[in-house]
């Protein structure tokens, strides 16, 4: 009896999971219709609009892929459009209210929130997730970032990366896509491991504004994965299959934010070519191969953020606008700090107003800390750690969605500090009366004598030195540079000083210096200050100049 009655107990449950399977599956279904039924409107309302036709900067598989800022954004979507969308998002809705469990419809739903213009709504519907925890956290990270809560998207992201098992989280840390060749090559020598090592000092490289909280072109590449796997299961206006192509289209320029249509030929009137414009203007954060590596000693000519051949590239929603500013950085020890000296011009650009930008400087350290200090255009000290081996200078000119920036790796502690100024005199001894007269940027005029001033290790103050000035053309042939690392070619130099002196007694030894630059003629060129002691050197600085006349 007992057995009876527990199998006629059971059997109605038994009943109920299977309707709730039925109810469950159909619900989906109706969602997945609704999805697929909006982006199929979508596609036959889109606008007629322009495409670089026959043309292709980079071919992936199936696609062509050109970049073109000089066309409009594409042309503004259909008002049509807007009320089919709120049609699906409240068929979604009422699906996540039913299944809040569900992966697809969770997605979806933060998905065309985000498209909307709903950050709020879209940031509320990730929290609400109940899925899958890494997927959960991936919609929170994806639906903070297009809310420019990078902090927040920050903190998401690498939740959802510590809920992944290795081998997923491995493919979403990985960033050859995102590299040249060059530098992909010392990649794929490393495991997973490694390369998480080696990709945190990228990151950081590629971050647009350390000035701003949370990595932005970080959190983007992570929303192009979310944004990747919510394609792969669902519609599109391409109306085709996700692969391989279209992911790595996806991770290198982002996914776009119009579409139009133009006809693909007189053949079949009715095959459509479908054209994604993505946001710009777009600009690429990775440095160039050298300093990705080597980041210890990156420099500013590393960046160029708007190559025409761009592996990747990223429109911040913050800005339209990037200008490079031009700067003397000189570095000083002071005990267990350093003082870093700027001479900073204010951009000439119709577009960025220096006079309401806020201006800062900013340092990292080898372990991620970043330290952000006010600064003002003009020659300005700031005090930072000891550890600071990195250093951006930017500016951000809110209002004009504009920033102004120079970043550049800070020599390694131990390195002479110099620092390059006009109207050198006979009593300059101190860092302190040379400052106001420090040179905005290596300009120098070859009619006027340039100053130098340098302070070295204390450590040498007991050793007779003698330090050894050189300037040499930057168009030398390779040769001729190699033989100058090598220390064989520094007679050849068209400017080249040696001063011999006594050990010195100063607390902090210093050298000033007028450097007599008649003899050159207009150009790029080497200056290097090399202090030398026992017949070896124990001091070397370098400065790229430029000679005018």
């Amino acid at each position: 009896m007992l057995a009876l009655v527990a199998s006629v107990l059971l059997q109605p449950e038994v009943g109920l999971r299977l309707h709730q399977a039925a109810d469950s599956l159909s619900v989906l279904r109706k969602a997945a219709q609704a999805q697929a039924t909006f982006e199929g409107q979508r596609r036959q309302r889109l606008p007629v609009g322009w495409g670089a036709a026959g043309r292709c900067d980079v071919r992936v598989g199936r696609f062509c892929y050109w970049h073109d800022e000089s066309s409009p954004r594409g042309p503004e979507e259909p008002s049509s459009i807007s009320p089919l969308r709120a049609q699906l998002l409240a068929t979604l809705g009422d699906a996540a209210a039913l299944l809040p469990g569900d992966q697809w419809i969770a997605g979806q739903r933060v998905r065309y929130l985000v498209e909307s213009g709903n950050h709020a709504g879209a940031r509320e519907a990730a929290r609400a997730c109940q899925s899958v925890r890494w997927w959960c956290l991936a919609l929170e990270g994806f639906a903070d970032h297009a809310a420019r809560d990078y902090s927040a998207a920050e903190s998401a992201f690498d939740r959802a990366l510590g809920a992944m098992d290795s081998t997923q989280r491995c493919q979403w840390a990985d960033i050859r896509v995102l590299l040249p060749p060059a530098s992909t090559r010392e990649l794929d020598a490393l495991d997973c491991a490694k390369r998480a090592d080696w990709d945190r000092h990228r990151w950081a490289l590629a971050d647009p504004l350390w000035s701003v909280p949370g990595n932005d072109r970080r959190t983007e590449h992570f929303a192009r994965h979310v944004m990747s796997e919510l394609e792969r299961v669902s519609r599109s206006p391409y109306h085709l299959s996700w692969g391989k192509d279209s992911h790595e289209l996806m991770l290198r320029y982002g996914w776009p934010e119009r579409w139009s249509r133009r006809s693909a030929s007189g053949y079949n009137a009715g095959d459509v070519h479908v054209v994604g414009h993505e946001p710009h203007p777009a600009f690429q954060f990775f440095p160039g191969d050298s300093g990705l590596l080597a980041p210890e000693r990156v420099a500013q000519a590393n960046w160029d953020l708007r190559p025409a051949d761009a592996v990747n590239r990223y429109a911040p929603a913050y800005a339209s606008v990037a200008v490079v500013l031009t700067a003397q950085v000189a570095r000083f020890e002071r005990g267990d700090s350093l003082v870093l000296l700027t001479a900073v011009e204010s951009p000439m650009d119709s577009a960025f107003d220096a006079a309401t930008a806020i201006w800062t400087v900013a340092t990292r350290d080898s372990a991620g800390v970043i330290l952000v200090s006010a600064l003002r255009p003009g020659i300005s000290a700031t005090t930072v750690p000891r550890a600071a081996r990195w250093m951006s200078i930017e500016a951000v000119d809110s209002a004009h969605r504009a920033f102004a920036r120079i970043r550049q790796a800070l020599p390694v502690v131990g390195e002479p500090g110099l620092v390059l100024y006009r109207d050198p005199r006979p009593d300059d001894a101190t860092l302190e009366s040379v400052m106001p007269r420090m040179l905005v940027g290596a300009r120098v005029r070859r009619s006027e004598p340039l100053g130098l001033y340098w302070e070295y290790d204390a450590g040498m103050v007991r050793e007779s030195i003698a330090h050894v000035i050189s300037v040499y053309p930057r168009s030398a042939p390779w040769l001729t540079r190699l033989a100058r690392s090598l220390h064989l070619a520094e007679a050849a130099a068209p400017v080249h000083v040696r001063v011999a002196e006594s050990p010195s007694s100063a607390a902090i030894p210093s050298r000033a210096l007028a450097l007599d630059l008649s003899a050159l003629g207009p150009g790029v060129y080497d200056l290097r200050v090399r202090i030398e002691a026992r017949g070896e050197t124990v001091g070397d600085v370098r400065r790229t100049i430029s000679v005018v006349r």
